[in-house]
């Protein structure tokens, strides 16, 4: 058990959630979990809108994404690699892409934070324990902000997006709380 214990203190999990949770109490924010349900990009959005009032489902944004998605096919599929790796998706792969984005727990990406945001005119904010934050929707400068962060390591099954709330505001916090509860 100590040398689990001292294994885990130094895991890749533990050195990235420090890292976060760094960069998260510069800003005056704090983690908010999210389960791994291959929704959790879906629920930290939804998590983020509700602070700003806003409500969706987990439905209506995973629709809004993969509408955005085909009407944006032109624009988005170069950053969409094929399944056998060496080119763009075919048609048939595009269109089930976005089926499974729509009727599915297939995980979000990019993609789906880059439709979002500009389907719903909002500025994501995506903060990693590396790097610099990927800002979507820069071009809504009065736009509600919303602010996740994207985990390598958080859970073994791979990546994983979790949400964030203000340690300034309590009554946001209260809110946010209150409305899990329902």
């Amino acid at each position: 058990i100590q040398q689990s214990e001292e294994e885990n203190k130094t895991s890749e999990r533990t050195l990235e959630i420090k890292a976060i949770n760094k960069i998260l109490k510069s800003r005056t924010l704090g983690l908010h979990i999210i389960k791994s349900d291959g929704d959790c990009l879906y629920n930290s959005i939804r998590h983020q809108l509700e602070l700003h009032r806003i409500s969706h489902t987990i439905e209506t944004l995973r629709k809004i994404a993969a509408d955005y998605i085909r009407v944006n096919k032109d624009e988005l599929i170069c950053y969409m690699p094929s399944s056998r790796g060496d080119d763009i998706m075919s048609q048939d792969e595009f269109e089930d892409y976005c089926h499974q984005v729509e009727n599915t727990k297939a995980c979000g990406s990019q993609i789906e934070i880059q439709a979002l945001s500009n389907a719903l005119k909002l500025k994501i904010e995506v903060l990693q324990a590396q790097g610099r934050p990927t800002i979507s929707g820069a071009d809504f400068p009065n736009a509600p902000h919303l602010i996740v962060t994207y985990h390598r390591h958080f859970y073994r099954l791979g990546e994983h997006y979790n949400s964030t709330v203000s340690t300034t505001r309590p009554s946001i916090i209260a809110a946010a709380a209150a409305s899990e509860e329902n």
